[in-house]
């Protein structure tokens, strides 16, 4: 699904069981016990928001976007 084409396991988030409390637990316990790990999903989460959502990166989409309208 569309959370698994985000969410990449222990390289920017977790993949855990929605409906497994544990689950969840066991990631903010594991991030609090690892904190390189940690560090390495801050900083590929940081990447992704510069490279996907900084204002010029979002606005060179919206205008190539509108364009392909225009011209379609």
């Amino acid at each position: 699904g569309a959370i698994a084409d985000i969410v990449k396991h222990e390289e920017n988030g977790f993949i855990i069981s929605s409906r497994d409390p544990h689950d969840f637990y066991e990631a903010v316990e594991r991030l609090i016990k690892d904190r390189d790990l940690l560090r390495r999903i801050q900083k590929a989460n940081r990447k992704k928001a510069r490279d996907n959502f900084e204002a010029g990166v979002v606005t060179r989409n919206l205008e190539s976007f509108y364009r392909s309208i225009l011209h379609a």
